[in-house]
Parts: structure tokens; C-alpha cells; sequence
């Protein structure tokens, strides 16, 4: 499943880079790429979200069928900041690639969260068994959004 996910994003991605790319700006697609992944995952963590806030409820289907989403994708992040672009209709920080190395840990911190998240996911019954999981998740969120996004209260952008 993870596989085809991450096919069907990339075939869109590459068939909309196609349409009129000599005109393209490159830091701008970057900048749009970027908020694409940001909107995927937002999606996909936000049911999960509910469901830990009580907000909605426990749906293990829905459930492992996010966490599994999210593990697929968390990897397009870190390719969303292959070009240094900040600025006009970024949020992001030119810290990202000032201090790359850390950056890169937090993204990478990101992709396992990801990951744990899914592994409880698999097992869970109830939402007492992803809490852990998807706090630490959260956690990841806000330590690059802390120290890399122009206004950090934003959640996703």
C-alpha cells in the first residue's frame, strides 16, 4: 500500500511538473511541492488527532489507514527542501539550510515517528495504545517548526 501511495503522488507530482515547465520557477514549484507534502500529511494526521482529542471516534480502519499513509509519505518532507527556498509565500526558515545537519536530524526524527506511530497503529485497541506514538509525532512537528518555520504556531503549511 505504501508503495502505491507514494507511486500515485510522485506520478502526479511528475506529470504536473511536466505541463509548461519551461516556464516554471524552480524555487517556486519547490515552495509548492513542499506545501502539497505539508497538506498530505496534515490530512492524514488530523483524524488521528480527533480521535486522540475525543473529537471523533476510535476507528481502527481509519486508524492504520492514516498512520500507514503518513509512514509512506513522511519521506517526500525531506525532498521538499532540496532547494534553498524561502520568501515570499514560504514559511520556511533560511536556518533550514544554514544548519542543514539539524535539520535533516529532525526530518529524519520525523520519518521514524512516522513510523512508530504506524507500528502502534497495527496492534492498537483503542486510542490509549497510539497516544504515545502520535505525541511523539507532535513533538517532532514542533521541534523543526520551533527553530525552521516563520511562524511557528501555524501547524501546517
Amino acid at each position: 500500500m505504501k508503495k502505491l501511495i507514494v507511486s500515485a503522488v510522485l506520478g502526479s507530482l511528475i506529470l504536473a511538473s511536466s505541463v509548461g515547465a519551461q516556464q516554471r520557477d524552480p524555487i517556486q514549484d519547490q515552495i509548492k511541492y513542499r506545501q502539497s507534502v505539508y497538506v498530505l500529511l496534515s490530512s492524514h494526521f488530523g483524524p488521528i488527532g480527533a480521535m486522540m482529542r475525543g473529537r471523533a471516534d476510535f476507528d481502527l480502519a481509519a486508524l492504520q489507514s492514516n498512520a500507514a499513509t503518513l509512514e509512506a509519505i513522511a519521506p517526500l518532507a525531506l525532498n521538499a527542501f532540496t532547494l534553498e527556498s524561502h520568501g515570499e509565500g514560504s514559511d520556511a526558515l533560511p536556518g533550514i539550510w544554514e544548519n542543514r545537519e539539524d535539520f535533516d536530524e529532525k526530518m529524519n526524527n520525523l520519518q521514524m515517528g512516522m513510523a512508530g506511530l504506524a507500528e502502534a497503529a497495527k496492534t492498537a485497541t483503542s486510542v490509549d495504545d497510539v497516544r504515545e506514538a502520535f505525541g511523539n509525532v507532535g513533538g517532532t512537528c514542533k521541534a523543526c517548526h520551533d527553530d525552521y518555520r516563520a511562524d511557528p504556531s501555524v501547524r501546517v503549511r
